[in-house]
This record gives structure tokens, C-alpha cells and sequence, in this order.
């Protein structure tokens, strides 16, 4: 039987908003533990539990609230090498442009 989790904050864990190269419109909300909390820096990449694989996702917010039962909110693998790999201004701009033309936020990311 597995315990119930924390809600973001009481363990020093946050929410953060992630853009995944699945085809799905809209970003994708993940807890980071807070161990994991000094590599969550918007453009970062992270590997992320999708179903029942892998993939890697682009953190874009941090502090974000749950649009998921908490209960169902999975969490940040590590992140991935150092320092964000997408600077604000681009991420900005292609989101702009995937939400324009209704593409899935996360594929021009990967």
C-alpha cells in the first residue's frame, strides 16, 4: 500500500509546468522534489515519467498550480545536464507559435 504524498510545499517540493514532446496540447504539470529543486531553472531539461515510458520535457514555470487531482501528479526524474538548454525569449516564442498554429507545445521544444 503506498502512503499518501505530501502537497507541494509541505516537504519543500513545488510544481512545475513542463513542455513534452507527446502529442498533446498544453503543458504538462510535474512535482520537483526538493532535492531536485537547484536544477529547476525555466529551460532546463528533465527526464519525465509519461505513461509508462520516458521522455525528456522542458521545465517552463516553477510554482505552478496543480491542474490534476494532486494525488495523480508524478514526479521530476533529474534533471538533465547543467543549466537551461532554451533561454526565456525562445521558449516564449515557441509556445507563441505552437499555441498560433494549435501544434502540441512540446514537439518544437524537442
Amino acid at each position: 500500500m503506498t502512503q499518501p504524498r505530501n502537497r507541494p510545499g509541505e516537504d519543500g517540493s513545488t510544481l512545475g509546468a513542463f513542455a513534452v514532446a507527446v502529442n498533446v496540447r498544453g503543458l504538462l504539470t510535474y512535482r520537483i522534489p526538493a532535492a531536485l529543486s537547484a536544477g529547476a531553472i525555466p529551460g532546463a531539461r528533465a527526464i519525465l515519467p509519461v505513461g509508462r515510458s520516458r521522455r525528456n520535457g522542458i521545465l517552463i514555470r516553477v510554482g505552478v498550480k496543480p491542474d490534476l487531482g494532486e494525488g495523480r501528479i508524478r514526479d521530476v526524474e533529474p534533471f538533465v545536464g547543467r543549466g537551461p538548454v532554451f533561454t526565456p525569449s525562445l521558449i516564449e516564442a515557441v509556445l507563441e507559435a505552437a499555441r498560433y498554429y494549435r501544434y502540441p507545445e512540446g514537439l518544437p521544444l524537442d
